[in-house]
């Protein structure tokens, strides 16, 4: 699923989550991703220069003592680079760097492992954010795949029974990142 966005300057693209999911290390699951053709983004080094950018985000639930929380990666660039953010990302999750043409819908569902730290931004928002995410030994202690809902409706699209698809993700204007 991939929704074609305008200038960048209009706001980041993100899952409104109203609770705080609590610092540590804890047995996640993904439960939906958020994919955004055509960001505009300035050139790095060449400024006023601007391209466009395919965009993707994962939402993960993780199991905690108190409860079931939502996190979310930051925007991560739709690249196949072995450099990349999104490679090094999914190298950590999955043990080994991802195939040439992998899409990133197969991970919809998978285990893993975050460890989860509080960051501050310029406006004084306390956000979560991954440090880092690695494999998870024993999948039962990822949460169920339908533990908590995805705010706004999940926007990954994948084909079940119903054959629903999913809801058009909103703007986050107000988002820390």
């Amino acid at each position: 699923m991939a929704i074609l966005a305008q200038k960048s300057g209009g706001g980041i693209r993100s899952y409104d989550i109203e609770t705080l999911a609590p610092e540590g290390v804890y047995p996640a699951r993904c439960i939906d991703l958020m994919d955004t053709l055509g960001v505009e983004e300035e050139k790095y080094g060449e400024p006023g220069v601007f391209v466009k950018k395919d965009k993707t985000r994962f939402l993960f639930s993780i199991a905690t003592e108190n409860g079931t929380h939502l996190v979310q990666t930051f925007e991560l660039n739709l690249s196949g680079s072995p450099k990349s953010k999104i490679v090094n990302f999914i190298k950590s999750w999955l043990g080994k760097a991802p195939p040439s043409g992998f899409d990133t819908l197969n991970l919809l569902g998978e285990v893993c492992q975050l460890c989860i730290a509080h960051r501050t931004s310029a406006k004084g928002t306390t956000y979560a954010t991954i440090e880092s995410i690695a494999p998870l030994m024993d999948a039962e202690k990822a949460p169920a795949k339908d533990a908590v809902e995805v705010p706004g409706g999940p926007r990954a699209v994948v084909e079940e029974a119903a054959g629903e698809t999913a809801a058009q993700p909103e703007t986050n204007e107000s988002d820390p990142f």
